[in-house]
């Protein structure tokens, strides 16, 4: 089978699918925001929450449950242009993973970022995207239609630039180093006081 068509067969599957499980099934007073967010990771690499969250309002007169988690995305050529896959998807996390958010209220979702350290040198000058899926049911209890709404939310995350590199070649010598300096330059020394000296004899 060509597998170009093999290819273009997954991606309908795959979009299918997607509008499956994160389209709203039914009409409800549930929304989410924002659609994106962004991390920049400055100076240091973040480690916990990075204050960035998605907020989900219910405006029904009922209460939701809403289950959170993050993913990569679906197809490769649906991410923006410039981005890449997150290296590690357990690197970052959206908590609470549930929520019961009662009727007429809101309820906010905290993104978290976790590079080891082991990784942290191998991480500068990246753009990563990341989406945060949300899947809102009713919450245990409640008498609704309401089942398996979901959103997504595309996270984008810029992690810190290279470290600025000295121009021109720089070092720093150790006290060994120059104290084995001085004793070259001194057995030179040395070797050419005498040598002179016998010349002139």
């Amino acid at each position: 089978m060509n597998i170009k068509f093999m290819r273009r067969t997954l991606v309908i599957i795959s979009f299918t699918l997607s509008l499956i499980l994160f389209v709203p099934f039914c009409v409800a007073d549930v929304s989410v925001s924002p659609s994106n967010l962004s991390v920049i990771m400055e100076n240091d690499i973040i480690e916990g929450n990075t204050t960035q969250k998605i907020i989900v309002n219910n405006k029904n007169s009922y209460n939701i449950s809403v289950r959170a988690w993050m993913l990569h995305p679906y197809v490769i050529e649906w991410i923006r242009p410039n981005r890449t896959l997150i290296d590690n998807l357990s690197w970052i996390t959206i908590e609470p993973e549930t929520k019961i958010i009662p009727a007429n209220s809101t309820g906010s979702f905290y993104i978290y970022l976790f590079i080891p350290n082991e990784s942290k040198n191998q991480i500068f000058d990246k753009k990563w995207e990341i989406w945060a899926a949300l899947q809102i049911d009713s919450a245990p209890g409640e008498q609704t239609k309401l089942f398996g709404e979901g959103y997504l939310v595309r996270v984008y995350v810029d992690t810190p630039e290279s470290p600025i590199k000295p121009n021109g070649f720089a070092f720093v010598l150790s006290p060994i180093h120059l104290i084995l300096l001085l004793v070259i330059f001194l057995l030179i020394f040395v070797f050419s006081f005498f040598y002179y000296r016998r010349r002139k004899r």
